[in-house]
């Protein structure tokens, strides 16, 4: 069980590393009419990579405890 649980962290860190990658490298136009667009899309990849974070912290908190 620690092993699957070790395993989820590992990829969920690297999911929210990858996905926090691809929000900070989409380009922001000055257009105020795309502008509106790619910050929402940026916004939707930052979400995923908080929600990665989230999984891999509890997975963390949750070994942590078994090992206390």
């Amino acid at each position: 069980m620690i092993k699957i649980v070790q395993w989820i962290a590992l990829i969920a860190t690297i999911c929210a590393a990858v996905f926090w990658i691809v929000s900070a490298s989409i380009e922001v136009p000055s257009d105020l009419y795309t502008f509106a667009s790619a910050l929402q899309r940026a916004s939707r990849w930052s979400w995923a990579a908080a929600a990665c974070a989230f999984v891999a912290a509890v997975c963390q908190a949750y070994l942590l405890y078994i090992n206390r």
